[in-house]
C-alpha cells in the first residue's frame, strides 16, 4: 500500500481515496466552524471524467449479467489522499475478481456503463 497521485492510477488498481464530503448541516452557527468531513472510500479505479468538473469514478459493485458498475463519483478537486491497494495486474491471484479484460467505459447523461 502507497500513496499515489490520481495521474499515476490504471483503470482496475484496487484504491483507498480520502476526501472531503460536501454536506448539509442545520446547527447553530459556532457548529459549523469546522465543515470539513473526512470521507474514506475503497473500490475498482474506473477513471477520471467530466467536461467542467473532474470526477474520479470509483467502481463499487459491478453486475456482471448487465455489465453495470455501482460507482461513487468523487470530485477530483475534494480528494486529500489516494492510497493504492492492488494493482491490476497483480489481481490474477484473485480468479473471481471481475477485471480480467480491459475496460471500456461509455457515458450517458442518465448512467455510466463499463464494458468488460
Amino acid at each position: 500500500m502507497r500513496l499515489v497521485r490520481v495521474e499515476e492510477l490504471e483503470r482496475g488498481d484496487l484504491i483507498l481515496v480520502k476526501w472531503f464530503d460536501a454536506s448539509e448541516l442545520r446547527a447553530k452557527l459556532n457548529q459549523h466552524e469546522k465543515p470539513e468531513v473526512a470521507v474514506y472510500e475503497w473500490g475498482i479505479y474506473l477513471g477520471v471524467r467530466g467536461r467542467k468538473r473532474k470526477h474520479l469514478l470509483l467502481g463499487k459493485e459491478h453486475v456482471k449479467g448487465w455489465g453495470e458498475w455501482g460507482a461513487a463519483r468523487i470530485p477530483v478537486s475534494l480528494i486529500e489522499e489516494v492510497w493504492l491497494l492492488m494493482r491490476r495486474s497483480y489481481q490474477k491471484c484473485f480468479p473471481n475478481l471481475v477485471l480480467k479484460k480491459k475496460i471500456r467505459i461509455k457515458e450517458s447523461r442518465s448512467r455510466v456503463k463499463v464494458n468488460i
